[in-house]
């Protein structure tokens, strides 16, 4: 009996979850979460008063960081997003400077060795990239670029030693912007949004066909993630029209086969999600008088609320980034609550996110969309390469478990001492057996 009890116990432990705060003397964003072989990688960027600097850290399954890394080129570096290519991952992101604007890419193994390096300089206005994938034999890193009044697409194809094949900007005569991108089975979807007469709506590309949707109803609209399993396609974002809720569209054919807000009475929005059995989803909830939570919502395949979480303080909360392997989920984002910085901290939560989250109930109300679909036509960049050289720095931040109390503190010291105790008494029963049967034969 003892033993079942024991083997729940741990059970109970280790399904909890957990909730871990990193910052390091400054304004700390996360952009992108990843599940490696050896743990989490987590990238984005720090803001100093005078810099802003791209961070990398490494952290294990149980929340502990192995390491925290700071990426300075020379220029403000923000990096958005992870390919991982099993033996190594590619990082991507931008640089800005004074009249300069590029597309930075590094490769690092799985311990945070830097492997190569690049920066590929553009003329443009503005140039901001948020998505890695693989596309074929390449990695494709897409954003947006403007090069005067019009803003659209941009399309890198790097080879995998991080040698530039080509650029290109990518859409149609509107004004539009990407934040996500994924590419499966030599087809590559980019999601975002696009300026239209009325306000904004939901944006999608199908780069092979050469083609992009407009998804619109009665207010602002913009994606921030794509995903895509077999035939359909997640789009996962923020809708306004007097309120925010969070916003899902399952596409098929480029036919809605579903489409849903989920909403509190305050603003909430969408920024990250993962399909697989369950859909998952990310972003921040009950936005109210400078105050937001951390959201975690499950969803079933046809759109409907399965369980939503919040994770949060008294102060801001934002979950930025997600990944899933179909059994465990993470979620990486903003704390200003539990953080011992001032400007905030980066939160990484496992699980349903331990002592810190709480259910709550996000109403679903089904939408009627409009489509429209449009040619997009492509367009060479023209860009060069800066030789550069990249420092990392192995910095150490703070780092605290707001779920840690009084208890687990006292824990982390009485279970080691436990350990031993039985180790000796098992020696101890083991040299009286052995003993006693000793004084049996003789």
């Amino acid at each position: 009996m003892w033993r079942v009890a024991l083997i729940s116990l741990i059970f109970l432990i280790l399904s909890q979850g957990w909730v871990v705060v990193i910052d390091r003397n400054g304004y700390e964003e996360v952009k992108d979460i990843e599940i490696i072989d050896n743990g989490l990688v987590v990238v984005g960027h720090v803001v100093y008063s005078k810099q802003v600097d791209g961070i990398v850290l490494f952290l294990d399954d149980s929340g502990s960081l192995e390491k925290y890394l700071r990426v300075d080129v020379g220029y403000d570096e923000y990096l958005t997003s992870i390919c991982d290519l099993g033996n190594r991952i590619v990082i991507a992101g931008y640089v800005k400077g004074r009249e300069k604007a590029g597309v930075i890419a590094l490769s690092l193994s799985g311990k945070g060795d830097l492997i190569w390096g690049r920066i590929y300089n553009v003329k443009a206005k503005d140039l901001k990239i948020f998505s890695c994938s693989r596309l074929n034999n390449y990695l494709v890193l897409t954003g947006s670029v403007s090069t005067g009044g019009d803003m659209n697409a941009l399309i890198a194809f790097l080879k995998e030693d991080g040698s530039l094949v080509n650029m290109t900007s990518f859409g149609t005569n509107l004004v539009e912007w990407v934040n996500s991108a994924y590419s499966t089975g030599g087809k590559l979807f980019l999601a975002g949004g696009a300026l239209t007469d009325s306000s904004a709506d939901l944006w999608l590309a199908d780069f092979k066909r050469g083609r992009v949707y407009l998804f619109s109803e009665e207010g602002w609209q913009e994606a921030y993630s794509v995903n895509v399993r077999g035939d359909k396609i997640l789009l996962v974002g923020s809708t306004s029209d007097g309120g925010w809720d969070v916003t899902a569209l399952m596409i098929k054919g480029g036919e809605i086969l579903w489409g849903k807000r989920y909403g509190t009475p305050y603003m909430d929005l969408g920024y990250d999600s993962w399909l697989g059995d369950s859909i998952y989803i990310t972003g921040e909830v009950r936005c109210f008088g400078g105050g937001c939570n951390a959201l975690l919502m499950e969803l079933n395949e046809d759109g409907g609320l399965m369980s939503s979480t919040e994770v949060g303080g008294e102060n801001m909360e934002r979950g930025y980034a997600l990944d899933s392997d179909g059994e465990r989920v993470f979620i990486a984002g903003y704390s200003d609550s539990f953080s011992l910085d001032v400007w905030g901290g980066i939160l990484v939560v496992s699980g349903r996110g331990g002592c810190k989250s709480e259910e709550i109930n996000v109403t679903s109300f089904d939408e009627n969309y409009d489509k429209r679909v449009l040619e997009a036509h492509v367009k060479l960049i023209e860009w060069n390469e800066e030789k550069t050289r990249v420092k990392l720095s192995q910095e150490s931040p703070h780092v605290r478990n707001p779920c840690q109390t009084d208890l687990d503190r006292l824990m982390e010291i009485v279970v080691p001492l436990l350990a031993i105790m039985a180790f000796m008494i098992t020696i101890y029963l083991s040299w009286r057996l052995i003993f006693k049967r000793s004084g049996e034969s003789s």
